[in-house]
């Protein structure tokens, strides 16, 4: 009768290969990966959100090149979610805002 090692009970002549300490096999190895997949699942879908974006702010002040768009304001075909138009007294605190 051959000799009998602690291998998980195999019988073999000289003793076994052991794994090296912490040695994870292949399907133990995806275990893990399914699990870390599932955990990060929620967090990859919330990314998957469409993102609310703050609207374009337009400063303008009193030019006659900024007239249409103050037209386009108050005629209301600017979507206000999308476009912002501020009024601002001059060049200067147009520059301010820039800030």
């Amino acid at each position: 009768m051959p000799h009998t090692t602690g291998c998980a009970g195999l019988q073999l002549g000289v003793s076994c290969i052991r794994p090296p300490p912490g040695f994870l096999s292949l399907s133990h190895a995806l275990v893990r990966l399914a699990r870390a997949c599932l955990l990060l699942l929620p967090v990859w879908l919330a990314a998957c959100q469409p993102q609310q974006q703050a609207p374009l702010k337009v400063g303008m002040n009193a030019w006659v090149g900024y007239d249409p768009l103050a037209l386009a304001r108050d005629q209301g075909l600017l979507d206000v979610q999308q476009v912002k138009v501020i009024e601002l007294s001059s060049g200067s605190e147009t520059q301010r805002n820039f800030r």
